[in-house]
């Protein structure tokens, strides 16, 4: 997709082999490698505007690049200056959906207030203004769970004295309950501290509803349309597991967001999210096909660690090529992975890795050896190891686990998005066989 970037002098170590998406727009694309037919698929389908109804989703397998292309899909939408407000949100281990649709409603309130006077169409200032009020109100509630406060359902529509126009009409009344309503609020269940997440949802509707209006024009092409990402849709979990009940209940709201607004006629919310295989397989009604990821080819993968080599270690190479063969064909053909395991070894052999001196394919067994020992000693992981050397000497890469996992996760372990089940890394696993049968272990 890019150019391969010049290599620099100065070394970024902090930076290099990085495993996740770049926050950098100026890294975003530097850093992006290959995908050449995915990058246009999804920038036709953002193109068109047929993407009412349903979650857009960009699916894969875990590790393989989902959250890098849709940071880069949505740069390159800015760059081709697509008519969109982009709003991203990342869900990974968020814990709640209440806890991402409050995140997103901060988002759009930023983007409504943070409107200049000027850009407010002509003689609508009143409109602006009563939305403006009517969001207001609504910041002091969400996300809060202390004062007590009522809200009632809006019977009719209100109409703005300039020029006619019709308001989308708010999905409550709101007003703080006193001490005495609170006794007769909780009595008749009319009183609450927090908001649902289908309040929340109108709210929001209510708010893309404004910004449509702001940004609308005469000209269809030229109107634009909020356009939300969410990020690890299906790994809300607070503890990353795929496709937990919360994520079910975030979907179920975010295709609310999704559908037409049933009131003004206007632009609704345009929802991207970025999910695994089995998720987008699972609740396919609710998933719109935007753009599956295949995992990358090896060739792609030995790129992205000569684009870190030039932009992050002044073009010093830190593995020699047969280890970084040997690293690239452990590492399941899982870009996320192999540049986790660059890391983990990089940082490893930080001496070697500031004097410039490539790393070996031994200097690693031997690394990992050691590392196994001090695991054996460690009484808060010691069982977990015992249960993997089982699996291993019992000729299993995989395995399900009796208690976590703890300092072995991401390390020595990759969850494979099962509940307890876990995938041993084949570094690992391979000098552990070694070991088993040199009688190096019990």
């Amino acid at each position: 997709m890019s150019t391969t970037p010049t290599p620099v002098k100065a070394k970024r170590l902090p930076l290099l082999f990085d495993h996740n998406p770049p926050e950098s727009e100026a890294l975003i694309l530097d850093l992006f490698c290959n995908r050449t037919m995915e990058m246009e698929r999804g920038l036709d389908g953002l193109r068109s505007p047929d993407g009412v109804g349903k979650i857009q989703a960009i699916y894969g397998l875990p590790r393989s690049g989902k959250s890098h292309f849709a940071r880069a899909l949505l740069l390159r939408a800015k760059q081709e200056r697509l008519p969109y407000l982009f709003v991203e949100v990342n869900a990974n281990n968020r814990g709640t959906a209440k806890s991402v649709l409050e995140e997103v409603f901060f988002k759009l309130w930023a983007l409504f207030r943070g409107v200049s006077p000027d850009d407010v169409p002509d003689g609508q200032t009143g409109v602006y203004d009563e939305y403006l009020a009517e969001l207001a109100q609504y910041e002091q509630i969400v996300g809060r769970d202390s004062a007590q406060f009522t809200i009632e359902r809006t019977a009719s529509r209100r109409e703005s004295t300039d020029g006619g126009l019709k308001l989308t009409q708010p999905p409550f009344e709101f007003s703080w309950t006193g001490k005495s309503e609170q006794e007769s609020g909780e009595t008749d269940a009319l009183s609450q501290s927090s908001l649902t997440e289908r309040e929340l949802t109108e709210i929001l509707r209510y708010a893309v509803d404004g910004l449509s209006w702001l940004y609308g024009s005469e000209d269809p092409e030229k109107a634009q349309q909020v356009l939300l990402l969410i990020d690890d849709l299906d790994l809300l979990d607070s503890k990353g597991r795929e496709g937990q009940p919360e994520s079910d209940v975030l979907v179920d709201h975010l295709r609310m967001l999704a559908e037409h607004p049933s009131l003004s006629g206007r632009q609704p919310c345009r929802v991207l999210a970025t999910i695994r295989n089995a998720s987008f397989t699972d609740r396919d009604k609710d998933y719109r096909d935007f753009v599956g990821l295949p995992l990358l080819e090896k060739e792609n993968h030995l790129e992205i660690y000569q684009r870190h080599i030039d932009l992050f270690n002044a073009g010093q190479p830190v593995f020699s090529a047969e280890t970084l063969d040997w690293l690239e064909d452990r590492s399941g053909g899982q870009v996320g992975i192999f540049l986790r395991r660059c890391h983990e070894i990089a940082v490893s052999f930080y001496s070697e890795l500031k004097a410039g001196k490539p790393i070996s394919i031994e200097q690693i067994k031997s690394y990992i050896k050691t590392d196994v020992r001090d695991y054996l000693r460690n009484a808060e992981v010691a069982g977990v190891m015992s249960e993997i050397l089982a699996a291993i000497r019992n000729g299993n890469t995989e395995l399900e686990l009796s208690e976590a996992p703890r300092a072995l996760e991401f390390k020595v372990l990759h969850h494979t998005g099962e509940a307890r089940k876990y995938r041993i890394n084949a570094m690992y696993a391979e000098v552990m066989r070694s070991m088993q049968q040199r009688s190096e272990l019990p």
